[in-house]
């Protein structure tokens, strides 16, 4: 999405360093320099994914999220657990960012934490 156009790229002196994922110290402090700016963009990715009603675009924002609860301020926890619930509710939509999220149970362990509702 947005963010990743947004934000200037990682650089490597190498393709040794490539392969080993090490960018450069320079390139590496030009994108920490935007941690604030990607602290707000989280929030209003959040923000929009809960107040959006089209499975569509929630699905797109939810790839701007989180499931780490400690990425988020202590004023957003109460939106980032509404948030949770939804993307655990629906694996299958949710998949790609269940499949890159270390910080989510297995759907099933938080059968607990489905709303309310009918489910298969």
């Amino acid at each position: 999405m947005a963010w990743y156009f947004a934000r200037p790229g990682l650089q490597y002196a190498s393709m040794d360093d490539l392969r080993r994922g090490v960018p450069t110290e320079e390139s590496k402090a030009e994108l920490e320099a935007l941690a604030d700016l990607r602290d707000d963009y989280r929030a209003a990715c959040l923000s929009a994914f809960l107040t959006c009603e089209n499975p569509e675009t929630r699905q797109d924002l939810s790839l701007d999220l989180s499931l780490d609860a400690t990425v988020y301020p202590a004023d957003l926890q109460d939106s980032h657990e509404q948030a949770r619930r939804i993307i655990l509710a629906d694996p299958e939509r949710y998949r790609l960012l269940l499949e890159r999220c270390t910080h989510a149970s297995s759907p099933m362990e938080n059968q607990q934490d489905r709303p309310p509702g009918p489910h298969a």
